[in-house]
């Protein structure tokens, strides 16, 4: 996936850390060992680095950033990766919430005086390939045929199996095609044949993998970006889809209501009716959409900007280093042997089962 898609939250702010100046490590979750040479360490994703920092005695600062919507929208199944995430905020000097609802969450989560809400940032440079004079976005409206496209997972939780319902029931009215673009194949065998069996295989292309620009054209050729999802804190493709003109339909979950703002429709995850007159909304209005495009373009790069993103986290660790003169460590819990045990017996077991690999 790296090979392909070098944009993602993590390395905007590392660019951007190395960019102002700031002696920053980056350390893959695999090869992370706390350390008190750092002022901060920041953890992004929940894995097995955030559990050893949670776990240690390190006296280094510790931000954790979890990018992880199946926490604050419910959906997380799992009792151990629950009760584990939150020992881990619970440990936490401070935590990243991509929105305000996100940190609406979290502080009624038992973690209220150190949740932060800063956005992530997205470069619009890499959505710029179908930018016209004057910085306005020019599409060409097909009228015989509206183009939807997917960009996600292949996995559960993503909904793209009520996508393609709805999509045969668009279909009865609009002549409507669907593009997939995903990094995930999880589940692509089922929906390959999912769109067998409702008849609709002619309407849908399973794309595979893109580079920044081969999406770029993806996002600008689309008519609607729909993100059917039912657990997601701040979806970087909504952005994406907004640097280059397209308005979105996406699950209405966790910070995704806000990041639409005026140029998309928020629907009840799982709802197909619900998802099927929202597509249908946008098959009607396809040409207001179209004058937003410069506005869409604009709001999103003003309001998910990387320079914003980049200042909020040195304001932040700024902050969290200003409260002592001296590191003094977080506070101690009963359970931390017991973490940092269970940490070596799963990631041991990892490295047996996967003979030759990193876990």
């Amino acid at each position: 996936m790296r090979s392909k898609h070098v944009v993602t939250p993590e390395t905007v702010l590392l660019d951007g850390f190395q960019k102002a100046g700031v002696d920053v490590h980056p350390v893959g979750h695999a090869g992370f060992e706390p350390s008190d040479d750092y002022d901060i360490i920041h953890v992004h994703h929940f894995g097995k680095a955030a559990l050893k920092m949670a776990a240690s005695n390190c006296k280094s600062k510790f931000v954790f950033t979890g990018h992880n919507g199946l926490i604050p929208t419910g959906y997380e199944r799992n009792w151990a990766r629950q009760k584990t995430f939150r020992y881990t905020v619970d440990k936490a000097d401070a935590f990243v919430a991509l929105s305000q609802a996100e940190k609406r969450f979290y502080e009624n989560y038992g973690a209220a005086g150190k949740v932060h809400c800063i956005p992530n940032g997205i470069p619009s440079e890499f959505f710029r390939a179908n930018i016209g004079p004057g910085d306005e976005i020019k599409k060409q409206t097909d009228q015989d045929r509206f183009r939807i496209l997917y960009v996600g997972q292949l996995i559960d939780w993503k909904g793209v199996n009520f996508l393609l319902e709805a999509l045969q029931q668009v279909r009865l009215r609009h002549n409507a095609r669907l593009r997939l673009v995903y990094h995930n194949a999880e589940r692509e065998r089922e929906y390959k044949q999912m769109v067998q069996d409702l008849g609709i295989a002619e309407a849908v292309e399973f794309v595979g993998i893109l580079g920044p620009s081969e999406l770029a054209r993806e996002y600008y050729e689309a008519d609607l970006l729909v993100l059917p999802s039912f657990a997601d804190c701040l979806p970087s493709v909504v952005t994406e889809a907004f640097l280059c003109g397209t308005p979105v339909v996406a699950g209405g979950v966790c910070g995704v209501p806000e990041q639409l703002d005026q140029y998309g429709i928020p629907i009840p995850p799982g709802d197909v009716p619900a998802l099927v007159a929202a597509i249908e909304t946008m098959i009607r209005e396809q040409s207001r959409y179209q004058a937003l495009a410069t506005e869409m373009r604009t709001y999103a790069e003003n309001k998910y900007h990387p320079t914003a993103m980049v200042e909020g986290h040195l304001a932040l660790y700024r902050h969290l280093l200003s409260e002592t003169d001296s590191k003094t460590g977080r506070k101690s819990h009963w359970t931390d042997p017991l973490v940092r045990m269970a940490i070596a017996a799963y990631w041991s077991r990892g490295r047996k089962g996967k003979k030759g690999s990193t876990p």
